[in-house]
């Protein structure tokens, strides 16, 4: 129960931080979750899962992560934008 209530929490900030102009500190906080061995095992799901609930506020922090990440956090990023872009989405 505490954990969900985290969770919806982290994406109310992610969704309101880029309207208030504090340029995206939870999406990015997040996408470090996406580098290839960086945390434990499970925790870059958990990470993509958030980003992608957090929907188009976190499309710019994202394409930042696609020209400036690693490998794996590259395609990451970009699956969360697919997802985020994908008809039924957030984006639509």
């Amino acid at each position: 129960m505490e954990i969900d209530r985290a969770r919806a929490e982290v994406v109310r900030l992610g969704r309101e931080e880029w309207t208030a102009k504090l340029h995206g500190g939870t999406t990015d906080f997040l996408i470090a979750y996406l580098r290839s061995g960086k945390f434990a095992y499970g925790e870059s799901e958990q990470a993509r899962s958030l980003l992608i609930k957090i929907g188009p506020p976190a499309i710019p922090a994202l394409e930042n992560g696609v020209r400036r990440g690693d490998r794996q956090m590259k395609q990451s990023c970009q699956e969360c934008i697919d997802a985020i872009k994908a008809p039924g989405g957030k984006d639509h």
